[in-house]
Order: structure tokens, then sequence, then C-alpha cells
């Protein structure tokens, strides 16, 4: 038997409560950010619809690869964030949303825009699964509840912040900004 013995989550030093805050915290606002690489199409699609003359069922599938890619990404980046890291599996996930949402600009037809955007949402999973991992390491079942819910209120912020943002850009400075 180990001689080391796990203190109570009561006995735990200040330290470790703070750091677990800074995780949390940092992760929502991460999250916050990375919401506007993923859903980013919605408010801008008339714009991209009316420049490139596509249909809506276009647009649809464009939506649709975006979300499809995403459900597939869930599928398989937990396991393998818990093999090669998570903290890297998340920065990757990060940078490649970013590359892919740029890659996604140049597109000019649905298929070009389409095969990019439905790769965005795959990386872009790779954040979610292994991001929640972290929090569960750092926050006791008993209080996961609770950080769950800071950060899902982030994510609503995020999604509010996204129309806006993204309006204003797509408004201002066009649909490949």
């Amino acid at each position: 038997m180990s001689g080391v013995r796990a203190l109570p989550y009561a006995e735990l030093p200040p330290t470790y409560h703070r750091w677990k805050w800074r995780v949390l915290l940092s992760f929502c606002v991460f999250y916050l950010f990375l919401y506007l690489g993923r859903f980013n199409f919605w408010p801008i699609a008339p714009l991209v619809q009316e420049d490139l003359a596509l249909t809506h069922l276009e647009i649809g599938m464009i939506n649709a690869l975006l979300l499809w890619g995403f459900g597939l990404g869930d599928l398989v980046h937990g396991r393998l964030a818990e093999a090669y890291g998570l903290r890297l599996w998340v920065l990757g996930g990060a940078v490649l949303t970013t590359v892919f949402n740029w890659v996604t600009s140049y597109g000019g037809s649905a298929m070009s825009i389409a095969i990019p955007w439905g790769i965005t949402g795959f990386v872009n999973a790779a954040c979610w699964s292994p991001g929640i991992s972290m929090i569960s390491q750092w926050w006791p079942r008993s209080h996961r509840g609770v950080a769950m819910g800071i950060l899902g209120t982030f994510t609503g912020g995020a999604m509010l912040l996204m129309w806006w943002i993204t309006g204003f850009v797509g408004a201002e400075f066009g649909w490949r900004a």
C-alpha cells in the first residue's frame, strides 16, 4: 500500500482553490471566443448567399457539415486527448479552428466553403471534451454542477456576443473578414 495520503477536499490548501477558479474562468473565456470560430457563419450566411449566388439548400448544407463535423469530433477527441494530453489537444483544436476559418474565407463556391467548414466543426470539437475533463480534474463531483453552470453561462453569452460581433464585422467589412 502506498504511503501517500490524499487530503479531503475541505483540507486542500487555498492555492488549490485559487487554481481551480483560474482554470475554470480561463477555459470559460477561452471557450467564449472559440464559439466565434464555430458559429460565425450563421449571421453572415445571407451575405455569402448573395455574394456567391448560393441556394438556401447549399447554405443549409454548409451549416449541416459544420454540425456533423462537430458531432463526429465529439466522438473521438475526448479519448485522443486523454492519450496525448488535454491541454495540447485543446490548443491544437483552437489553432486548427482558426486555420480552417481562414481557409473557409477563401471559398468561392458551396463546395469550397462546405469542406473546410465541416473540418472546422471537427477540429473545433477538440476543445470541448478535453476542456470538460480538465475542469472535472480540478472540481470535485459535489461541485461540478457549479463549474458547469458557470461554463454554460459563458457559452450562452458567447452566442449573444457572436451574433453581435459577426453581424457588425460582416456588415462593415464583408463576409470574408
